[in-house]
Formats: C-alpha cells, sequence, structure tokens
C-alpha cells in the first residue's frame, strides 16, 4: 500500500519496499520522484513519458518572454520551437531527416532561410586541425555538389569514379573541366 506521510515539514509517499515514490523537501522547494534528495527543483530518477495528442515540454527564460520547446507533432515528427511556438527551427522526421528552418526536410539534413542567406559552416580553432567538409558514396559512386538557383542547375563539382578524376561541370553539363592525376581537360 502507498501512503502519503508527513515529516519535519517535507511529505513523501512510498512504494509497498519502501523505495520512495514522490519526495517534496519543503526547506528547498525540490520536488523528487523516485529520488529523496532532489538536486533541483524537479529530480526525476528514471525515465518520464509525456503523452498527449502533441506533447511538449516547455523551456522559459524566468523574466522574459523567450522561450524554446521541444514537441512531437501530431505527424510524428520533433519540433523545437522558439518564441511562443511561433518559429519552427529545428525538425526530426521519424526516418531520422533534419530540417533547420524548415518542418519538412526534403534530404537527410535540409537547411532552409526565407530571411537570409542559407549558411553552412565548418570551422575548427584548434591550432593543428581544419574545418572540412567530407562528401562521401559508397564505391563507384560519384560525390557531388550541385549549385542552384532555385531548382534550376547552375553547376556542379564531382568525382567522376569511373575515371577516377574531378569534374567542373555548368549546369548542362556541356562546359567542363576534367582534373585527373597530374592533367587537366577542357570539354572532353
Amino acid at each position: 500500500a502507498v501512503a502519503l506521510v508527513t515529516q519535519d515539514g517535507d511529505f513523501y509517499t512510498k512504494d509497498a519496499s519502501n523505495n520512495f515514490l514522490l519526495f517534496s523537501d519543503t526547506s528547498t522547494s525540490r520536488v523528487g520522484i523516485n529520488n529523496n534528495s532532489p538536486s533541483v527543483a524537479l529530480h526525476v530518477t528514471g525515465d518520464i513519458q509525456l503523452d498527449d495528442s502533441a506533447p511538449f515540454l516547455l523551456f522559459k527564460e524566468t523574466g522574459s518572454n523567450k522561450d524554446m520547446q521541444f514537441k512531437l507533432q501530431t505527424d510524428g515528427r520533433m519540433s523545437l520551437l522558439n518564441d511562443n511556438a511561433s518559429t519552427e527551427v529545428l525538425t526530426v522526421l521519424q526516418d531520422g531527416s533534419v530540417g533547420l528552418g524548415i518542418a519538412s526536410p526534403s534530404s537527410t539534413m535540409h537547411i532552409f532561410s526565407s530571411t537570409a542567406d542559407g549558411h553552412l559552416i565548418v570551422e575548427s580553432t584548434h591550432a593543428s586541425s581544419s574545418g572540412v567538409v567530407d562528401i562521401r558514396s559508397v564505391a563507384d559512386r560519384d560525390s557531388s555538389v550541385i549549385f542552384r538557383e532555385g531548382s534550376t542547375p547552375k553547376a556542379q563539382i564531382f568525382n567522376d569514379s569511373s575515371e577516377d578524376s574531378l569534374v567542373l561541370t555548368d549546369g548542362s553539363n556541356t562546359n567542363t573541366v576534367f582534373i585527373k592525376s597530374d592533367s587537366v581537360g577542357i570539354g572532353t
């Protein structure tokens, strides 16, 4: 049987095995769940599950209107929203696709901005390290960077796996530069 017990102004409940289920320390204004010595305002030992049609966890700065919330949307995506849930700044879909600035990423990582340039910065401040963008594919497949205006390809840099060469090309693949070993070819 579970009973509510008060002692020295604190109250707690224990299960039949004498384990603390809920503990309130009134001297520190802290509550423990499965914990009888909470070190923060709410201290939970164990897992937490939120059940609702669209459950969320809200973080709010005291004395400010600034907040962030994690929310499981009704379509199953996880969202990080800012400022009273006005903007979805980060999205993770059930398949693992991630969107920054977009609620429906169309690739593994989709960065979107409608108010500024879309930037990806890779930075290292370590004295003997470099910022690196490492694009990989399986054997005998090309890796590429495509430059577009809207959805129209304007230029491309890729490795031609069949030729073991680096290729620079325009959007229509008609003006091409090939780099292989110590040779450079233009148009062929």
